[in-house]
């Protein structure tokens, strides 16, 4: 499992949880998130390859309680630039 390290999680002005991530090699295929209720949850971007998104903001945590999907937007880490941006379902466990 890998860990996503240095992410952001946002929230826009309509509610939408929005996490930004170091950009991956392979494009995402069938993206979804799994989340447990607590503090962390798992981006499964590609079969096999879940990143941990872990310690979540008290304020997201709730958020994404409630949440159907979340955006994901993957920079480049070495330059302003969006690499891949797609929409997450959400699963409860």
């Amino acid at each position: 499992m890998q860990h996503a390290g240095n992410y952001k999680a946002l929230v826009s002005d309509k509610n939408q949880i929005i996490f930004v991530i170091k950009n991956q090699q392979k494009a995402p295929k069938e993206p979804f998130m799994v989340y447990d209720g607590g503090k962390h949850a798992l981006l499964h971007r590609r079969k096999g390859e879940p990143i941990l998104l872990d310690y979540l903001h008290e304020e997201i945590a709730r958020l994404l309680k409630g949440a159907e999907e979340a955006l994901i937007i993957e920079m480049y880490p070495d330059r302003d630039e969006v690499q891949y941006d797609y929409i997450v379902k959400i699963k409860h466990t």
